[in-house]
């Protein structure tokens, strides 16, 4: 059912061009602290625990957003859910910036998992109404995965750089983005669009299909190795002297997983997620023995090999592989998959963050690497039992005909 249609004399191609700033721009907020994570909880007097907590606190914002609200774009149009997307990255700029801290951390990372789960479905919408091909939908969804990743990239990369030049509460990267934000933000509000409104359920619930719960616990896997990077590491660099390069390491793991996509390309998603859960243990492997050694090599090494691993290959041949089990159900079982996806990045920082400040980063590490190498060889031994199965059945199979024959 169609609701009334907003009229105006809207240009398709001026407001996709806006949409793809303003999809970086909330992956950029997302990262943007990733290199004051040390220093928030110096201020707040904290460890490694509490900063993973905060950091978990992302996924109150992403997975309700995930959940409850997959189909607010149609009921309110593609641009409201944008605007009200950047509107919640600067007010979490906004309170990080006035008030640095954990608690600020935790609340600023709850609007950004909001916005961020705001951002995907509507972004995605506009710009295949502005393709008109029969791939426009698939190229979408590509375009959008693709910026997101160079927002995140960006924006601890942009804090990273600033830090060089001497520890500050107030980087010059907080204020810039802001900034942008604000301008994209009014840009879309005045821009003319034709708003069509649909009366749809906002409630989506996942959808797991036969055979998709491996490629969930692989993926889960995969980007625990994520979180664990993004919250506990940087803690390590600064401790031990480097804290300007975390967000090198913010910037290095989605690059790596863009500079892997050619290589996916020419992989079945089957093979792609096959190399995903080789790559991450070595990634792990390498984080150990950087911060074990207290060198830098190693670390921003294993940061590019778990980018690779988890976002280039696992990522893209995981959903691949879900939206083909999931047959008409493709939303339902993408919301699944994302869903492994951020419990696995925002739960691992919570319980290796308190096996961290019980034991040390090294510790916590070994057991994410043994973790992933036990993974890695359950889904193998998975995969060669029903191999077998399979060649079992097809020999039966032919036994019969010749018999029948």
């Amino acid at each position: 059912m169609s609701l009334p249609i907003e009229k105006s004399g809207s240009s398709d191609r001026l407001m996709a061009v806006i949409v793809c700033a303003t999809v970086p721009l909330v992956g950029t907020a997302v990262s943007l602290p990733v290199p004051m994570y040390a220093e928030y909880a110096r201020v707040s007097g904290a460890g490694s625990k509490a900063l993973g907590i905060a950091f978990a606190c992302y996924a109150f914002g992403v997975l309700p957003s995930l959940l409850f609200l997959g189909g607010v774009s149609d009921r309110t149009g593609r641009r409201l859910p944008l605007v009200v997307a950047l509107c919640l990255s600067i007010a979490a700029i906004t309170g990080m910036s006035v008030v640095p801290g954990l608690p600020a951390l935790a609340v600023a990372r709850i609007a950004q998992g909001l916005a961020a789960g705001l951002t995907g479905a509507p972004a995605t919408a506009l710009l295949a109404e502005s393709f008109s091909d029969a791939l426009a939908s698939e190229r979408a969804a590509a375009c959008v995965t693709s910026m997101l990743a160079v927002g995140y990239a960006l924006g601890g990369l942009a804090t990273g750089a600033c830090l060089l030049t001497g520890p500050t509460l107030f980087p010059l990267s907080y204020p810039m983005t802001l900034i942008a934000c604000g301008i994209v933000t009014v840009m879309l509000l005045k821009q003319p669009y034709l708003v069509q409104r649909r009366q749809t359920e906002l409630l989506r619930l996942p959808y797991l299909p036969a055979g998709g719960g491996w490629i969930c616990v692989v993926i889960g896997a995969a980007w625990s190795l994520v979180g664990m990077i993004l919250s506990i590491v940087p803690y390590e660099l600064s401790h031990l002297g480097h804290p300007g390069w975390s967000g090198l390491i913010a910037f290095l793991m989605p690059l790596a997983g863009l500079a892997a996509q050619p290589a996916r390309k020419r992989l079945s998603p089957n093979a792609a997620v096959s190399l995903g859960l080789v790559l991450a243990p070595i990634g792990c492997l390498l984080l150990l023995v950087g911060v074990g050694q207290g060198r830098l090599e190693p670390i921003l090494l294993g940061a590019a090999f778990s980018g690779a691993a988890a976002v280039g290959f696992s990522f893209y041949g995981g959903l691949a592989l879900i939206a083909e089990l999931s047959g008409q159900e493709k939303a339902r079982g993408a919301a699944a998959f994302f869903l492994a996806c951020y419990v696995g990045m925002c739960g691992a920082p919570v319980v290796l963050g308190w096996i961290a400040e019980r034991a040390t980063t090294v510790t916590a590490l070994a057991i994410l690497s043994i973790a992933l190498c036990g993974v890695s060889l359950g889904v193998w031994a998975l995969s060669q039992m029903r191999r077998r199965a399979s060649h079992v059945a097809s020999g039966t199979a032919s036994s019969v005909e010749r018999g029948v024959i």
